[in-house]
Formats: C-alpha cells, sequence, structure tokens
C-alpha cells in the first residue's frame, strides 16, 4: 500500500492504505513498549495456529500408520481372513480418534 511518513517528537508515524482504502496507523520510535505487545500478539496468535495443527497432526497420524499396514497387501497376515477383522480395524480407528479428541478437550487445547 502507499506509506505516508509523518515526523514529530521523535515519533514516526506510518499510515498505510489497504487495497480496500481503508488505513491503518502504526506509530513507531519512542514506544517500545507497544511493539513489543504487538509482537507478542502476533506470536501468540501463531501459538493457537500451531496448537491445533499439533492436534490435528497427532489424531491423523496413528490413523495413517493403521492404514498404512492394512494397504501394503502382505499375503501372510492373519487377520485378513478373518471375518470381523475389517469392522474392528475400523473400530479401532475410530476408538482413538475419538479417545484422542476428548482427551484433548478434558485438557483445554480444544
Amino acid at each position: 500500500g502507499v506509506v505516508d511518513l509523518r515526523w514529530g517528537k521523535g515519533r514516526r508515524r506510518a499510515t498505510t492504505k489497504s487495497a480496500s482504502g481503508r488505513s491503518r496507523v502504526r506509530i513507531t520510535g519512542r514506544c517500545p513498549r507497544c511493539e513489543d505487545s504487538s509482537l507478542s500478539s502476533a506470536g501468540n496468535r501463531m501459538n493457537e495456529v500451531m496448537k491445533v495443527l499439533t492436534i490435528f497432526a497427532s489424531i491423523f497420524i496413528p490413523l495413517t500408520f493403521v492404514a498404512g499396514i492394512y494397504g501394503m497387501n502382505f499375503e501372510y497376515m492373519p487377520e485378513l481372513a478373518w471375518r470381523w477383522a475389517y469392522p474392528i480395524v475400523w473400530l479401532v480407528m475410530v476408538s482413538a480418534a475419538v479417545g484422542m479428541l476428548v482427551y484433548f478437550r478434558r485438557k483445554g487445547w480444544l
């Protein structure tokens, strides 16, 4: 966007205009606490995003592992001949996912 720099009393005021025409004012210079607060807020938002991504990964990685083992088409897997093997694998996978979701909710991570 367009940047307009104005100087006054040791501070620098930078006004940027976005594509929608709205102005955002950012004051730098003598206000290091303001800058620290802004950086801290951005860091906290990024931590929240990383936490959600980690939770999704921790749920789907074990499911991917189980699906990968059964997708290798081994010739000698005794449980492939069992009548209830397929529903049991599904039950284990769904139980693992639901169990982790419940655990994360109780911990306050979701």
